[in-house]
């Protein structure tokens, strides 16, 4: 598929200028990154400018429609978007796009996880010990990040939402280790 008209000036190897600078700084910003994480954001960000999608455009439904693409971009294969870790990496750097503001969020839609340093002190307050105070926190940090990536403006909340999140299919990137669900981020965890 060819970039549209109105593409931005690129380089020989297809990279947009814009690009190179956001991934410059999520590079400056995470310097353990591995070359995976970083071929996932390059890819998405071209797949993006492919498709005429401006950064501030970018959001969960962008990435759930870059995972399903038919990958015909260069040097990228289908193959990368079935594996776990690659579209993990992927919702990592756009959680980085959001974190830098080059990624708006809708208004209404609130961080959450500018209250998990209060809810620790609650928690232990109350007197749950450090095991279980660690596993409420990771959920809610959770909750958080899926609100986020879920757009869901903040008195939206209910019980039902609740329920969406115990019962949703994570692909959220919190608790895994290469792409993969670790113990404890189950559907029977997130319904606790």
């Amino acid at each position: 598929m060819t970039p549209p008209s109105n593409s931005r000036p690129s380089d020989p190897r297809g990279v947009v200028s814009d690009d190179r600078a956001l991934i410059q700084s999520y590079l400056a910003q995470h310097l353990r990154l591995t070359a995976g994480a970083l071929s996932a954001a390059r890819h998405f960000l071209k797949w993006a400018t492919t498709h005429g999608i401006t950064h501030t455009d970018l959001d969960a439904a962008a990435v759930d429609r870059f995972a399903r693409h038919r990958c015909r971009c260069g040097r990228y294969s289908p193959g990368q978007l079935r594996n776990p870790g690659y579209m993990t990496d992927v919702r990592r750097f756009l959680r980085h796009l959001e974190n830098a503001g080059a990624v708006a969020v809708p208004d209404g839609v609130e961080r959450l996880d500018k209250y998990l340093a209060a809810f620790a002190v609650r928690l232990e307050t109350v007197g749950y010990g450090k095991p279980a105070c660690d596993a409420r926190l990771s959920q809610a940090r959770h909750f958080a990040e899926w609100i986020l990536q879920s757009r869901i403006p903040v008195q939206e909340i209910t019980d039902a939402t609740i329920e969406q999140f115990a019962r949703h299919n994570c692909r959220c990137g919190i608790r895994t280790k290469r792409g993969r669900r670790v113990a404890g981020t189950g559907t029977a965890d997130r319904c606790r």
